[in-house]
């Protein structure tokens, strides 16, 4: 037997293409608590580094509120301060900031506005005291949880302090803190301590810190400047939700049955497209499809209508149940048929990306051994499994090749899990023959034109003076990424897009620097003389400016005010589903002052107006 981990595997997103045989639900969303210290030392400006830790911890708030906009925007976040003089119910020195819910363009703007208001504006509305308990913090955070309507995966608590030793005149508050945090702990909360540091001063993790996260030693505390700048980290990507896309039974020649499950590795990943809205109440529009009988305008309900497939003219007709028995021809599951050599899987042979195979032993007992035992002996003998493979009941059966991949490890650290990878292989139908020997004729009646030694070698020389590490993990979709700084700029009131770098445009300086005398020459091997080849461009401005087509859409709509019938707006409680243009225009027309004035506030002086 193999000596692999196949425990190891963590479960990928899931895509509806695969029926799920087990039943099981994956349901919680993930939640998060910036729990941020706010006594007066997180707003003295560090000398080492020039930032104001409040302003650090306030950014990396909002940059992940941002990223989880994008990646997964149904996660939770909240922000809660303590040490402040402003409390929260009955706890004192303790704020929520902002509840826990989906992030969204309200919360960012008005962490922005922490950040542009001075310290003396937050002393202001806020406080500063260091009469706080961090033991009540985490009762706050905890109460949070608890009361959170939805089901959630993980409870995440980011604590932001530069004080390493906060209640060092009271053993009873130390006492409360340690226990509370056991409590989290045992609640399934995660706490995760962001230390900054004070001038001069390096934080102190083991005065009490390394009992509250639980740590045997303070070895065992990571390095904190990797945290900040992941969380500091810009990412426009989607994070997928990493569960299995359904469990199949695999079946070999002899009847044997082992489970197995299917991951995706690899999705397309497409923009979000707009809802239609109602352009003065921005009311959803539900849209609806009806069909008619030609003749009469009858409305044909689904089960009035039947469908036909067209054979040498003539109609054939099929009812709904007969066109569910075309389309099942094998049970679900995939059945071993046979092996191939890996040199028989060629490149030409893509139908689709692939899928990836790993045992699951809570279906079928045994199953581990028997993927292993099938798992090693194609590794050994650089074989592929040749099966079928039927995904769901309405799908056709699939031809499918099973290359196996070997575990790689880097260190401790799963680089790459043991399973196979379910490649689709195209049937004889799905290949067409081509005659591409016209195509390298110079003259359609000449003779064909085949390239001589010093022209291959040449070319092999441009080849291997242009390679370079590629890693897919590098390269963003470029329409994605553009995309998403529009919809943000516009959510955000920006005047403009971050800019965005295209590494998808060639580096034209670094590749005339690698190969242009190669590239010349072996222009001279190939055209004719005389004959006009291509030419390196100079490299183009690798910065993302906004086209045309892209200022246009940040243009603001057209406000439009006089249809709208303000009494019966304010009657049926609809202010508050109106843009804020539209709001600021009704003021206008009021003759209201909306200078300075946020959604909830223009509202309230229209219902004023009218009381």
């Amino acid at each position: 037997m193999s000596d692999v981990e196949w425990e190891g595997i963590k479960e990928e997103d899931v895509e509806e293409e695969f029926d799920d045989v087990t039943g099981i639900a994956w349901n919680g969303r993930n939640s998060f608590i910036f729990l941020v210290d706010c006594s007066e030392s997180m707003f003295v400006k560090v000398e080492d580094e020039q930032t104001i830790p409040f302003h650090v911890a306030i950014r990396c708030a909002e940059t992940v509120m941002k990223n989880k906009i994008i990646s997964s925007e149904n996660d939770l976040l909240a922000v809660v301060f303590y040490g402040t003089k402003k409390n929260c119910q009955d706890i004192e020195n303790t704020f929520v900031f902002q509840a826990l819910e989906q992030p969204g363009a309200e919360a960012i703007l008005a962490l922005n506005a922490l950040l542009k208001d001075g310290t003396e504006d937050f002393r202001h509305k806020y406080g500063h005291s260091d009469s706080y308990s961090l033991s009540d913090a985490f009762w706050i955070c905890s109460s949070m949880f608890s009361k959170c309507a939805v089901k959630l995966a993980t409870k995440t608590v980011l604590l932001f302090t530069n004080e390493d030793d906060p209640h060092r005149n009271s053993v009873h508050l130390q006492r409360q803190a340690l226990q509370k945090a056991r409590d989290m702990h045992a609640n399934g909360v995660d706490l995760i301590l962001m230390p900054i540091s004070k001038s001069g001063v390096k934080f102190d993790v083991g005065k009490i810190y390394k009992d509250i996260l639980m740590l045997e030693s303070e070895n065992d505390f990571p390095d904190a400047t990797a945290k900040f700048e992941d969380l500091l980290q810009r990412v426009r990507r989607k994070d997928h939700k990493k569960r299995t896309s359904g469990k199949l039974e695999f079946s070999l020649p002899n009847g044997t049955r082992f489970s197995v499950g299917v991951y995706n590795l690899v999705r397309k990943l497409n923009k979000t497209y707009p809802v239609s809205l109602a352009k003065d109440t921005n009311e959803d529009i539900k849209k609806m499809n009806k069909s008619y009988l030609q003749e009469t305008g009858e409305i044909l309900l689904p089960s009035d209508m039947n469908s036909y497939l067209e054979y040498g003219g003539k109609k054939i007709y099929l009812e709904n149940d007969e066109k569910v028995q075309t389309k099942k021809l094998f049970e679900i599951g995939i059945l071993l048929l046979g092996f191939k050599p890996m040199s028989f899987v060629q490149l030409h042979y893509y139908v689709k990306p692939a899928n990836f195979l790993y045992p699951d032993e809570r279906q079928i007992l045994g199953s581990t051994r028997l993927f292993s035992a099938l798992h090693r002996k194609c590794l050994d003998r650089n074989v592929v499994a040749i099966c079928r493979l039927v995904s769901r009941n309405s799908n056709p059966p699939d031809l499918v090749a099973l290359w196996p991949q070997e575990e790689m490890k880097d260190g401790r650290m799963q680089v790459a899990p043991p399973g196979f990878h379910v490649i689709r292989l195209p049937f004889s139908d799905d290949i067409k023959t081509l005659k591409l020997g016209s195509l390298v004729k110079r003259d359609p009646d000449g003779p064909l034109v085949i390239a001589n030694e010093e022209q291959i070698k040449k070319a092999k020389e441009i080849v291997k003076k242009l390679r370079f590490n590629y890693r897919i993990e590098n390269f963003e979709n470029p329409v994605l990424q553009t995309h998403w700084r529009n919809i943000e700029a516009l959510a955000l009131d920006l005047d403009e897009p971050d800019p965005m770098t295209d590494y998808t445009i060639p580096n034209n300086t670094v590749m005339e620097k690698r190969a242009g005398d190669l590239i010349e020459a072996f222009k001279e091997l190939v055209l004719p003389k005389g004959q006009l080849g291509f030419v390196l461009q100079r490299e183009a401005k690798r910065e993302y400016r906004p086209t045309g087509s892209d200022k246009q859409v940040m243009k603001k709509p057209k406000v439009e005010v006089d249809d709208i019938d303000i009494k019966t707006e304010i009657e049926t409680g609809r202010l508050s589903k109106l843009t804020v243009d539209v709001l600021k225009g009704l003021c206008s027309k009021l003759e209201i002052k909306t200078a300075n004035k946020k959604k909830a506030e223009l509202i309230s002086e229209i219902e004023k107006h009218y009381e």
